[in-house]
């Protein structure tokens, strides 16, 4: 794994997507970094994701970021998607 090292004190948006399979068995599907926290970023990764062979999320827990759902519409099946 890469390491970063920077001279300088920065915020930045780090990912841990993390799955749990129907067998129960749990798995990190992956850690993404990106300079801030955004719809954009998560589309990106919801496309890496599926890219890997991801077929189907059936749960998502966010923090209410504004613009989250309609990446997430865009590569779930609508029928597994339901907001709290």
């Amino acid at each position: 794994m890469p390491s970063i090292l920077r001279y300088t004190v920065e915020t930045e948006a780090f990912y841990v997507l993390l799955g749990v399979k129907e067998d129960n068995t749990r798995d990190v599907r992956g850690i993404y970094n990106n300079p801030t926290e955004s719809a954009t970023g998560w589309e990106e990764m919801f496309g890496k994701l599926r890219e890997r062979g991801v077929e189907r999320i059936g749960l998502l827990l966010a923090d209410g970021l504004i613009g989250l759902p309609q990446p997430f519409v865009k590569y779930t099946p609508a029928h597994t998607f339901n907001v709290v």
